[in-house]
C-alpha cells in the first residue's frame, strides 16, 4: 500500500470521525431543545406521539352554558367499561394505592375537606366501600394497553398517562353520558372542587375532534385537512401549557375545540387520521420556525379575516405573537359554491337578524360582569348602534359604537360584541354594507331595533370548512387546501 493511500484513508477516517461527532451533538442538542419546549423528552427512539391532557370538567362539564351545565364539582361518576387500575401519582409505589375495577363498574370520586379524595364503588364491598385517600391526584387508566407496560420498568402510576391507551383503541370509561379513550385523571383543588382530565395520544384525542368538527360525509380530502388543523392546534396547545406548567392541554369546548369524547363518527374519520398521521403545521418565517395552533370556522362569508383583527395577541407554541401572514385576510372564492352545494345557503351564506336596545343592554351587562368592563357596568338605554371601523383588506366589522343615555359611546371589537350577541345570532362580523339598519319594532312604532345581515359563520380567521368542502369536490388535496388558508405554513411529519 503506497503513502498516499494510507494519507487518504486517515483522512476518510477522520472525516467519519467529525461527522458522527457532530451527527450525535446535532441529535442531544434537538432532545434538549425538545425538552425545553415542556414536550419532554422523546419516549424510546424518535416519532412518539406526545399525547394531550384533555380538561373535561371542573365545577361544569367543559364547554357549556353555566344555567345548563350539570356541577360535578362535588363529585364525579364515572363508569367503567374496561378493566383498569385506579392509582395516584402522589404514591407510585405503594401497593395500598393501587386498585382495581372491572368493565361494568362505577366509580365515584369525591372530595374530602382534610383527607383529599374519597373513592367509592361497589366493586369493594356490599353498599359501596368508601376509600380515603391523603392524595391531590389520582389516575384512572386501562389495564391492557398500546403500547403494552413493562411493569417490570415502571409502576402503573410512573406511567405517563398521554402515552398510551386501551389496546383495542375503544373506550376506557364514561362521564356525563359521553364515551373516553385513555385515562382519566382527578386533581383535588380545593375542599369542593375537582379538576376532570382524559389523557391520552394526540390521535385519539383528533379522532373524537374530527367527528364533531366536521361532517364524516365531507370529501375525504377536506376530512384530512381538518386532521391536520385539528392535530397541529392539539399540539401547539400541549406544547404552550407544558412550557407554562399548566395541568391541562386543552379544553374541550368553543375555548378550544369540540372533542366529546369518543365513538361520534365512522370508519372514514379515523382513516382520515391514520393517513395524515403526525402531520402538523409549523411557521414558516425567517424569524423562526415553530409549532401553531391553527385556527378554523365554520364559512368565510367569501372573505377570511386577518388574525390581528380578531385575536391581536394570537401566540405560537413558543409565546410569541404570531405574525397576520400565517391566517391573513383573503378573499376565498370557494365559500359560496360550497354553502349553495351544500343546501346551506340560508344558514352558512347569508343571514339576517333583528336586534333589539333591550337585547344589546342585557348581554352587555353580562359582558360585563365577565369582563369587569367600568364602562359597561354603567349603560343607560341603547340610542345607536354603528359600525366604528372596517377593514380596508376584508371589509369586515372590526369595531362598533354604541350609543346609550348615561355616558359617552362606547366602542367595542366587533368580534366581542358578535360574542356577546350570541355566535348563532350574529353569525360573523363580515356585515352588509347597510348593516345595522334601524327597522321599526312590529310591536311599537316609536321603537327602532337595528337588522343586520351577515356573511359567513364564524370569526372567519384561517380554514373555512364549508369552502375546503368545495376545494376537495374540485380536486384539491389537503395539503393544498391547507396551503390556501395559511399560506406561510409547512407541514412536518412528527411521529
Amino acid at each position: 500500500m503506497n503513502l498516499d493511500l494510507i494519507i487518504a484513508w486517515i483522512r476518510a477516517l477522520l472525516l467519519l470521525g467529525l461527522l458522527t461527532f457532530f451527527g450525535s451533538s446535532l441529535v442531544i442538542g434537538l432532545m434538549q431543545d425538545d425538552r425545553a419546549s415542556g414536550i419532554g423528552p422523546l419516549r424510546l427512539g424518535t416519532g412518539q406521539d406526545p399525547g394531550i391532557r384533555v380538561l373535561i370538567a371542573n365545577r361544569y362539564i367543559a364547554g357549556k352554558e353555566a344555567s345548563e351545565a350539570k356541577p360535578v364539582h362535588e363529585s364525579v361518576d364515572l363508569t367503567i367499561f374496561q378493566p383498569v387500575s385506579v392509582v395516584t401519582s402522589n404514591r407510585p409505589d405503594s401497593p395500598e394505592h393501587h386498585l382495581v375495577l372491572p368493565a361494568g363498574s362505577r366509580l365515584m370520586v369525591l372530595t374530602d375537606v382534610s383527607e383529599g379524595l374519597v373513592l367509592s364503588s361497589r366493586e369493594w364491598g356490599t353498599g359501596g366501600r368508601e376509600v380515603r385517600w391523603d392524595v391531590s391526584r389520582v389516575v384512572i387508566q386501562p389495564q391492557t394497553t398500546a403500547p403494552a407496560a413493562d411493569d417490570a420498568a415502571l409502576s402503573p402510576a410512573r406511567r405517563d398517562p398521554t402515552s398510551f391507551e386501551a389496546r383495542d383503541n375503544d373506550a376506557v370509561f364514561g362521564l356525563q353520558g359521553r364515551r373516553y379513550r385513555g385515562s382519566v385523571e382527578i386533581t383535588w383543588s380545593s375542599a369542593k372542587d375537582v379538576m376532570v382530565v382524559n389523557c391520552l395520544p394526540i390521535e385519539a384525542y383528533v379522532e373524537g375532534v374530527v367527528a364533531v368538527e366536521m361532517s364524516s360525509g365531507f370529501p375525504f380530502e377536506a376530512l384530512k385537512a381538518q386532521a391536520i388543523a385539528s392535530r397541529s392546534y392539539g399540539y401547539a396547545k400541549a406544547w404552550a401549557a407544558r412550557v407554562a406548567n399548566r395541568h391541562f392541554d386543552v379544553v374541550d369546548g368553543v375555548d378550544d375545540q369540540d372533542y366529546r369524547g369518543t365513538g361520534n363518527g365512522p370508519p372514514i374519520i379515523a382513516r382520515s387520521v391514520v393517513e395524515t398521521r403526525g402531520i402538523v403545521t409549523y411557521t414558516d418565517l425567517p424569524q423562526g420556525s415553530f409549532p401553531f395552533a391553527p385556527l378554523f370556522c365554520a364559512s368565510s362569508g367569501g372573505h377570511t379575516a386577518a388574525l390581528d383583527t380578531v385575536f391581536p395577541d394570537y401566540r405560537d407554541a413558543q409565546g410569541r405573537v404570531l405574525s397576520p401572514g400565517i391566517m391573513p385576510a383573503q378573499p376565498d372564492p370557494y365559500c359560496q359554491p360550497g354553502a349553495v352545494g351544500l343546501g346551506k345557503a340560508v344558514t352558512h351564506w347569508q343571514t339576517t337578524e333583528v336586534i333589539t336596545p333591550g337585547m344589546i343592554r342585557q348581554e352587555l351587562r353580562k359582558l360585563a360582569e365577565r369582563t369587569k368592563d367600568p364602562r359597561l357596568e354603567q349603560l343607560g338605554f341603547i340610542k345607536d348602534l354603528r359600525v366604528g371601523r372596517r377593514s380596508p383588506a376584508s371589509n369586515r366589522v372590526e369595531t362598533v359604537v354604541i350609543h346609550h343615555t348615561l355616558g359617552d359611546p362606547i366602542e367595542l371589537p366587533a368580534h366581542l360584541f358578535r360574542m356577546a350577541m350570541g355566535p348563532g345570532r350574529l353569525r360573523s362580523t363580515l356585515w352588509s354594507l347597510e348593516s345595522p339598519k334601524r327597522v321599526n319594532s312590529p310591536e311599537d312604532n316609536l321603537t327602532k331595533n337595528w337588522q343586520i345581515t351577515c356573511f359567513g359563520w364564524g370569526h372567519g380567521v384561517g380554514m373555512s370548512q364549508i369552502s375546503a368542502w368545495e376545494m376537495a369536490r374540485q380536486g384539491w388535496v389537503a395539503k393544498n387546501i391547507l396551503g390556501f388558508f395559511y399560506p406561510r405554513v409547512e407541514l412536518r411529519t412528527l411521529w
